[in-house]
């Protein structure tokens, strides 16, 4: 499917949390029926409710149901600028409008915001999404980053530049993990586990502030949810390594070697 970048970008409100299976499904809808959608018209589609629910893997009418309840309720916005003059400008909808039968046999009808859809197709930039992929990522987060990167790798500069702030609300954690460690474990780590397969592949990451000091790094790392293995070529640079190794001999306590070098 070809998304385009501003859908891609949307920024999910926290008015509805959204679930995995959301997008999973607003991407099937758009897949089914992208020749048929018209931009700036609310074109009403129709699908048999039955191969929904195959390609979602669900088995009751209610978690559909569910689903478009949260696409249809759930609110997004989008940042672009005018088409003709460049201006910035930002749009607030929602996803999906529906009216959906309440057994497997029946039908669903379905519509796309009229003022987003738009946008779902835009032959300039836009990223690849495999639905077929997009359907195994697990995590709302692994979803995001699968979307983003999908949409990146397409462009001359292949590079996703993001605050830590900006993630947390793309990956919609809410106040979850508070502390940043916590918040790269169990979201960013486990994100790019899924996305990549359990394979970690950094062309080049730096990392400044660390502690008054600068890291930067390249390598890969493979099985992430086993027995991980790889290599890293690393380099780190301070004025001043102290800061640094109190920092780490904290976080690792178990590594003598960081103590050791904590104590000099």
């Amino acid at each position: 499917i070809r998304k385009g970048s501003s859908v891609v970008s949307a920024m999910p409100t926290m008015d509805v949390i959204f679930e995995p299976i959301d997008f999973q499904l607003f991407n099937y809808l758009h897949l089914r029926v992208q020749n048929e959608i018209v931009p700036g018209m609310g074109v009403v589609h129709r699908l048999p409710v039955r191969d929904v629910m195959e390609y979602l893997r669900i088995d009751r009418v209610s978690k559909l149901k569910d689903s478009l309840e949260r696409l249809g309720k759930g609110s997004c916005s989008i940042d672009y600028r005018d088409f003709e003059d460049g201006t910035p400008r930002t749009i607030l909808g929602h996803f999906l409008s529906s009216d959906v039968s309440s057994t497997a046999s029946g039908m669903l009808f379905f519509a796309f915001d009229p003022i987003i859809v738009q946008f779902l197709h835009d032959p300039k930039v836009y990223a690849m999404i495999s639905v077929s992929r997009f359907r195994d990522l697990k995590t709302f987060a692994a979803q995001r980053l699968y979307e983003n990167m999908s949409l990146k790798s397409r462009m001359h500069a292949p590079v996703w530049e993001v605050t830590v702030d900006e993630l947390r609300q793309i990956f919609q954690t809410g106040d979850k993990y508070a502390r940043f460690d916590n918040f790269r474990t169990n979201v960013i780590e486990r994100a790019v586990i899924l996305a990549q397969n359990g394979r970690l592949a950094i062309d080049r990451l730096e990392v400044g502030g660390l502690s008054g000091a600068n890291l930067s790094a390249t390598g890969s790392v493979r099985d992430l949810a086993g027995q991980a293995t790889g290599s890293f070529d690393a380099s780190i640079t301070s004025p001043d390594l102290a800061y640094l190794s109190d920092t780490l001999a904290a976080r690792f306590p178990e590594n003598r070697a960081l103590i050791e070098r904590a104590r000099r």
